[in-house]
């Protein structure tokens, strides 16, 4: 759900309860769209956020850790700290049931004189702003400068007055009667298009459009987070006949932990794009290389039958005349055919001879040398699209950074400076009638599995022919029954690229098998004496361990 008005108004009574008669401790400017206060108040320090971001526009009280103070505040900074700086909040006012509150700060000015000062979020998207203004609504500053050339109808720079944003003729659902409220929904059958501060996704709740229903909803209050599996999907203040959700005390809370889970997301995926545009640059680049090889090994085609021809001259060189530029012998390769071969006339019959030879060994070589070429860069290739799909497969930072490091060693990635450190990721665990099964997310997980964490007795499982985890079963030495294999092999199976497939070839020996090929990329091996299951791939998440 959306932060609509129904949600800043929860916001608004949490504040009223918890903020009012705090003293503004500090002001940070983490980001250029973001702001936080923090207000002591009956012994507590609240963390107040104030974000105007475009996709996570939003206020709450937040528990963020870490927060990153800029050695040069921004000008908005500067100003804030100017005017509010140890004052008062006396008031949180919400305007018309819109995504827009007013913070009413109390503050001495130099004089030692009470002075008022509103500080209005206004939580409109791409548009959203903050602005500072005097008790008569005359800007001192915002975030975000809104001049004529931007906008004909509103200003927004310090010296204006302050004008609300129009709200398109809504009624505060608030203070909507109940024949009013049909008469509206007469008119126009729409929630959202009648009433300020409501989401058009509620639009399509039938329900709704009963007044006593409508009044009920809006002003119920059970904050709730709402999950897609194990996954945060969304948050709103009623679970809207969701079946999984998890209801909590604070809104502050249900926004905070729901942003902070999109904001990670958000991280999660532009790492993912970055990671996999470096790779997916190499592979074009190793392709480039492989086509050159493949381009390099056509030239070599008639290699063989210049060789015949150098062969045929020597059985018939006392045949060829001085001066000569061709020669017709008998070709014992193609029983016994004429062939017709040509000859540098101002060469002797042996020169011709080492001349067709020379040609033959440079071609020879040609081969050769573009052959190991297309064999090292093929590997490279299956190194790199092995990334690609452990890049994909990843689910957090953590994963995400093994596989960076994992590129900067291997030269694909530049080293960054002043790079925080990350805590390394770990692998899954399985526990599946009576046997451990683990398997890896990347290479480095893999390596550590295969060479590390497996004994020789383990059976290691991996995808046929295509990229994919190493799955290790750890066996303690006991007999392992065909159904805990089909189910390790599940794993490796589901955990590759060829997860989406019906059935899948799974490859599986114990890990004594299991070589690491000196030099090699990480998570490369090879391995023998190995058996094939051909089954469906299973995520085996009722097994996992958390």
């Amino acid at each position: 759900m959306p932060f609509d008005g129904l949600v800043t108004r929860k916001i608004c009574k949490e504040y009223n309860e918890k903020l009012i008669n705090g003293k503004v401790d500090k002001i940070i400017e983490p980001t250029k769209d973001e702001i936080i206060f923090f207000i002591r108040n009956n012994r507590n320090t609240y963390k107040l956020l104030l974000s105007i971001n475009a996709e996570n526009a939003r206020t709450n009280i937040t528990n963020i850790d870490n927060i990153v103070n800029p050695q040069k505040p921004f000008n908005f900074c500067m100003v804030l700290r100017k005017y509010l700086l140890n004052a008062r909040l006396i008031n949180v006012i919400q305007i018309e049931n819109d995504r827009i509150l007013n913070f009413v700060f109390e503050n001495s000015n130099e004089l030692g004189d009470k002075e008022i000062k509103n500080l209005i979020i206004e939580i409109m998207g791409k548009h959203s702003n903050i602005i500072l203004t005097t008790e008569k609504n005359t800007i001192i500053d915002s975030i975000k400068h809104v001049d004529f050339s931007m906008s004909s109808v509103r200003e927004v720079m310090p010296g204006r007055k302050y004008i609300l944003p129009s709200n398109q003729e809504k009624q505060n659902p608030f203070c909507v009667s109940k024949d009013d409220f049909y008469k509206l929904i007469e008119k126009n059958h729409s929630i959202s298009s009648n009433f300020s501060g409501i989401s058009s996704i509620l639009n399509s709740n039938e329900e709704l459009y009963n007044y006593e229903n409508f009044i009920n909803f809006i002003s119920s209050s059970s904050p709730v987070i709402l999950y897609n599996k194990n996954e945060i999907k969304d948050f709103y203040f009623s679970h809207l006949n969701y079946d999984n959700f998890k209801s909590f005390s604070s809104i502050s809370e249900v926004v905070d932990l729901f942003y902070l889970s999109k904001l990670n997301t958000q991280k999660i995926n532009t790492k993912k794009n970055n990671l996999l545009a470096v790779v997916t640059s190499s592979i074009n680049k190793v392709q480039k290389k492989i086509n050159i090889a493949e381009e390099k090994i056509k030239t070599t085609s008639d290699m063989e039958n210049i060789r015949k021809k150098g062969e045929l001259l020597q059985a018939n060189i006392y045949k060829i005349e001085p001066y000569t530029n061709k020669i017709t012998v008998e070709d014992y390769y193609n029983n016994n055919l004429p062939i017709t071969i040509d000859l540098d006339e101002n060469l002797s019959a042996s020169q011709n001879i080492q001349k067709i030879y020379k040609k033959y060994n440079k071609l020879k070589n040609t081969l050769i040398a573009s052959n190991n070429q297309k064999n090292i860069l093929q590997n490279e290739l299956n190194y790199l699209e092995s990334l690609a799909f452990e890049i994909q497969l990843a689910s957090n930072l953590e994963e995400l950074s093994d596989i960076e490091s994992e590129l900067i060693s291997e030269g694909f990635l530049k080293v960054q400076k002043n790079k925080k450190e990350v805590i390394k990721s770990t692998y899954l665990k399985f526990f599946y009638n009576g046997f451990n099964i683990f398997v890896g997310k990347n290479n480095v997980q893999n390596d550590k599995l295969t060479f590390s964490i497996a004994n020789k007795s383990d059976i290691w499982f991996h995808v046929k022919n295509a990229p994919g985890s190493h799955t290790i079963l750890k066996t303690d030495n006991l007999p392992v029954s065909q159904d805990v294999l089909n189910f390790a092999a599940s794993l490796a199976a589901f955990y590759s690229k060829l997860s989406s497939s019906p059935k899948v070839e799974v490859d599986f020996t114990t890990v004594k098998n299991v070589k690491k090929i000196p030099g090699a990329k990480p998570g490369m091996v090879i391995y023998e004496n190995y058996k094939t299951l051909y089954l469906e791939p299973n995520d085996g998440s009722s097994f996992l361990i958390q």
